[in-house]
């Protein structure tokens, strides 16, 4: 079979086009005017389809490749010769409205198989993104076949997948140059709306005789605004007459069907993986990571893995349950202590059968590159009794070998993490898939730090700077930046294997083969405003609570965002500057007044109530104000408006 490909696109001298094949070759095209590129190949025989993508190059260097992945063409597998007119993919300004988060679920349509061509006939494909659901797309022209621009006779396309429409036409009754446009309709056949712009043309058909044309790469012109509407919650905040004293990940079908009758699209939740590190509330805080691709145990509905053979064990984790669910806040650690002596037990009683299940080898054999060292660090963490791994001895540097010896001799242990993070995956995937049948997407959110004491600083140090700290600069939420504590990333060492460590975080989320979320989201959208500080070392065990304006909130309870706000500790009235006020949690104030010998020192070993720091001079009623002579210097700092340290009040 013969292919012609005209692809436009112009140049500047000493550019030149190729064409990349799905199967491996490359084809240089030739320039045949201005702004007109062409290639010509044979595929064999019965060909069905033809994957292919553009690149841009000056001598042997690629310039450039063209937006998205390669572009699928439908072939007849019983012609000799195919023309293709092309053009070049241009990242699109509504590229948001190609994710699968509208493409599969907002703005879903039901797919249609692959129209079947055969000689003569032309086939028209468009990208149109934006329709909604209940809208197909129609296109009117100029030509008899096209209802020539008659409203009553608009030629319905075809859904084919994702944002593709198509239509076949007769290539016969096609003469000359023939004008047309695409046309968005309702399920009655209705005109919505036009596209924008200019009439289109169909190429001149006329010198290619029976070969098969394919017209390609338009995109419809629709400008009409599309505005949606979401919830933002966390999962823990959801619990339901079913959980288990805790929301947990079953519990977000019924926001989903609460979002669907609100007409809302879109459930936000706060980050999902495992923090595990103490079993205590400390836990709680869902930034904290031991684990970049892990789920956190809390959300696991255990009845939905089944009933404990002991009847008498069931009835009593099952009065827990009501017991635990009927608290007015979630009591953090009796949850999770009962909620891991439950899923023991299901783990004796259900193993066996999960491990030979096909289902469960697929998940083993897609997260084997995490789950392993994450079922380890987990069994060692508890065994030690610290997340702290420079305590584990032996164990305190990671080693693949010892690792996989591990797991092996300790195979029940640490199956029982593996079976847990198999079914947490069952039952995300299964509200997953119940929330796109409501029209609503999970949109996921991905902390852009990692913790200190996690199976990644654990199993891949060399990825991470551990001698730094991770923070933000000063803004107006906080005159001294912000000190997360994270070990910042080692970007040179990074790309060695091409952020092969960051590909297989988002692969997790957004796999084809076993998704869990639809979108994701980093917890920090300015991520180019970070900055890197010398590290503080802490143990695993404590917590740190910086009293700045953006201070660490560590929930234990479902709370209202009233409630949230009420407990912040410190809120800016203005920004810093001679003249700082700030105000005071009520509880925090009675602390400071009571005991200000326990607040941090300055370097130089002075008090931050000390007259010598400018920031912070004295605490009076609701307010801690700052000093307001333009003159007075603090000894610890350069700078004679701000001492750096008095600020970072840590309790």
């Amino acid at each position: 079979m013969r292919i012609r490909i005209n692809v436009h696109y112009h140049t500047v001298w000493g550019e030149r086009l190729r064409l990349c094949i799905a199967d491996g070759r490359s084809v240089d095209m030739n320039c045949a005017s201005d702004g007109v590129w062409m290639a010509a190949f044979d595929v064999p025989s019965r060909t069905k389809s033809l994957e292919y993508r553009l690149e841009l190059l000056s001598g042997d260097s690629v310039l450039r490749k063209e937006w998205g992945g390669g572009r699928h063409v439908p072939l007849d597998a019983e012609a000799k010769s195919v023309v293709i007119f092309d053009a070049w993919r241009e990242m699109p300004s509504n590229r948001a409205f190609y994710t699968s988060m509208f493409s599969d679920v907002v703005f879903a349509h039901a797919d249609s198989a692959v129209p079947r061509l055969h000689s003569g006939e032309i086939y028209v494909e468009v990208e149109a993104p934006t329709l909604r659901s209940g809208e197909v797309l129609g296109v009117s022209g100029s030509s008899a076949q096209l209802g020539e621009w008659n409203a009553d006779r608009v030629r319905r396309m075809t859904h084919i997948e994702s944002v593709r429409w198509g239509v076949v036409l007769d290539g016969v009754t096609i003469e000359g140059m023939t004008e047309y446009k695409f046309v968005i309709l309702d399920d009655g056949g209705n005109i919505v709306r036009w596209e924008t712009g200019d009439n289109r043309r169909l190429p001149a058909m006329d010198a290619y005789g029976d070969s098969v044309r394919i017209v390609t790469g338009a995109r419809l012109r629709d400008d009409v605004v599309w505005r949606g509407a979401g919830v933002a919650v966390p999962v823990f905040s959801l619990r339901s007459e079913q959980s288990f004293g805790v929301g947990e990940f079953a519990d977000l079908r019924l926001l989903a069907d609460w979002c669907e009758r609100c007409g809302q699209n879109v459930i936000q939740i706060l980050p999902i993986n495992d923090t595990t590190m103490t079993g205590t509330w400390q836990d709680s805080y869902p930034y904290n990571a031991n684990s970049t691709f892990a789920l956190h145990p809390l959300y696991i509905r255990s009845s939905e893995i089944g009933k404990l053979r002991d009847k008498k064990r069931q009835a009593e984790f099952d009065r827990l349950g009501r017991e635990l669910n009927e608290l007015p806040q979630v009591d953090y650690e009796r949850v999770t202590a009962a909620k891991t002596e439950y899923l023991r037990l299901l783990y004796k009683d259900y193993a066996k059968k999960c491990f030979a299940s096909r289902e469960y080898k697929a998940f083993i054999d897609h997260n084997r590159s995490w789950l392993e060292s994450y079922a380890v660090f987990s069994v060692l963490r508890d065994r030690f009794g610290s997340a702290d791994f420079s305590t584990w001895g032996d164990y305190s540097t990671f080693d693949a070998d010892a690792c996989a010896r591990f797991a092996k001799e300790n195979a029940e242990d640490v199956g029982f993490y593996c079976f847990v993070q198999f079914h947490l995956d069952k039952q995300l995937r299964a509200v997953r898939d119940y929330a796109h049948s409501k029209g609503v997407v999970l949109k996921g959110d991905i902390p852009i730090g990692i913790s200190r004491t996690s199976v990644d600083a654990w199993a891949l140090p060399h990825l991470f700077i551990m001698n730094s700290s991770a923070g933000a600069p000063p803004d107006d939420f906080s005159a001294t930046g912000q000190n997360w504590g994270f070990p910042i990333y080692n970007w040179e060492e990074m790309a060695k294997d091409d952020y092969a460590w960051w590909r297989a975080r988002f692969t997790k989320w957004r796999s084809t083969s076993m998704p869990t979320v639809s979108t994701i989201s980093s917890d920090f959208s300015a991520s180019g405003r970070f900055r890197s500080m010398p590290s503080m070392r802490f143990s695993a065990n404590s917590t740190r609570r910086c009293l700045t304006a953006r201070t660490r909130y560590v929930p234990t309870e479902s709370i209202s965002t009233a409630t949230v706000m009420s407990r912040t500790i410190i809120r800016p009235k203005m920004s810093f500057g001679s003249n700082t006020v700030i105000s005071v949690d009520t509880s925090i104030r009675a602390s400071l007044r009571s005991r200000p010998a326990g607040l941090p020192n300055c370097p130089i070993g002075r008090s931050v109530l000390s007259n010598d720091c400018t920031m912070i001079s004295t605490i009076i009623g609701t307010t801690i104000s700052g000093a307001t002579s333009p003159n007075a210097v603090c000894r610890c700092s350069s700078n004679p408006r701000r001492c750096l340290h008095a600020a970072r009040i840590w309790a």
